[in-house]
Order: structure tokens, then sequence, then C-alpha cells
């Protein structure tokens, strides 16, 4: 009879559990999803050991032509308006890939090699690297961005100086005001291989920022330094 009694409340307990249902299609997604990113930050991450100039080229050159496909797509244009949407992609990522990449590879390296012993993190560190950065660095590579960026889009070589001695002043302020904030976050808080990705991804914001700037009246200089 006690055998017969606890197979009834086995059997009663049985009853009672919940069946446990199947997993759904969209956690499989999520943990496919995840999967995936994963793979490739593992394989982005190994290039920039193996290939890091060339890596950090194509990062560079890829991000500053999205950054202008959103920013163009926010903008106002004419109905033939020139440059061509296409033409103004294409020099983005023409210049991300030949100069911005290349030159922050060799530009971040410098910046330790000169502040070597002053860790960034600490004040007099972060404080030199900033003042190399923001003060010695960027005037002429902001006439190089301006310029060159001109130059891409109109194929016009005094054109483009015109264009660069125009807005240059306007575009260097707010190069030191924005910049200025997200160099110190790369500075102390990123490793020096992922700063140049660092820089390109505050850059896509830094260029749908002008682009809205630019069609509201805003900005004077509506692609003045979207790549970075």
């Amino acid at each position: 009879m006690a055998s017969n009694g606890s197979s009834t409340e086995a059997t009663d307990t049985a009853a009672q559990t919940p069946p446990t249902a199947p997993p759904s299609p969209s956690s499989d997604l999520t943990k496919q999803e995840e999967g995936m990113l994963a793979a490739a930050w593992e394989e982005y991450r190994r290039l920039l050991v193996e290939k890091p100039v060339q890596t950090k080229a194509v990062s560079a050159g890829v991000i500053a032509a999205v950054g202008e496909i959103i920013g163009g797509s926010l903008r106002v244009r004419a109905p033939n308006q020139k440059p061509s949407r296409a033409r103004s992609v294409g020099a983005f990522f023409l210049f991300g890939l030949v100069v911005n990449g290349p030159f922050f590879h060799w530009w971040y390296g410098t910046l330790e090699k000169m502040c070597k012993g002053m860790p960034s993190n600490s004040p007099s560190g972060l404080a030199s690297r900033l003042a190399l950065d923001r003060f010695i660095m960027t005037p002429p590579f902001l006439v190089t961005t301006l310029a060159g960026l001109h130059f891409l889009q109109h194929l016009d070589p005094k054109g483009a100086l015109k264009h660069m001695r125009m807005i240059f002043w306007g575009a260097l302020v707010m190069n030191w005001k924005v910049w200025t904030a997200a160099q110190a976050v790369n500075f102390t808080y990123v490793p020096v291989k992922f700063r140049p990705l660092f820089g390109s991804v505050v850059a896509l914001w830094w260029n749908i920022y002008l682009s809205m700037s630019a069609a509201k009246g805003a900005a004077k200089p509506p692609l003045a330094i979207k790549a970075r």
C-alpha cells in the first residue's frame, strides 16, 4: 500500500509540473547574432595585430563613408547640386582610407613615444597628449582635411584652397570644442591600437551632427571636419 501511495504522489507531482517551454526562435536568433558579433570582433582584433595599418585604413574609410551617407540623407539637396552624393561618399571613403587611417595609426604611436614615462591616465600625461594633439597636430591636419575633401569632391585645387581659407578658423574652434573632450576619453581609457577606431566612431556621430546643423543653417562648414 505504501508503494501505491508513493506512486500516486509522484504521478500527482508530475501532473502539476508545467511542461518546459521550448526555446523561442528569437532567443536563438539573439544568441546567433551575439556569436557572430563576437567572432567578427575577434577577427578584427586579429587583423589589428597582423595588418594594423591596412585594418585601420579600411575601418576609417568605411566609417567615413557611412557617416557621409547618413549625413547626406539628413541634408536638403538641390536637384542638381554638386558634387553628387556618390562622389561625396567616394571622397570620404578615399580620404579615410588613404589619409585618416594610416595617419592616425602613426600619430597615436608617435604620441606615446613623445610622452614616454607619462601614463595617459595621469594628469600630466593626459595634459601633454591633449596639448600636442589639439594645438600641434590638429591645425595642419585640419588644413589637409578641408582642402583634401573639397578637392576630392570637386577636383578644383584653387577652389579647395579658397574653401579651406574661408572656413578654417570656424572649423578649428568647433573641432577644439568637440574633439578635446572626445580625445580626453580616448587617451584615458582606450588602448593605443583602438584609438583610431574610437576616433572614427566619434567622427560618425560628428558627421551626422554637422549635417543636421548645416540643414538648419547653424553650421557654416557642413562638410568641414567629418573625417577625423
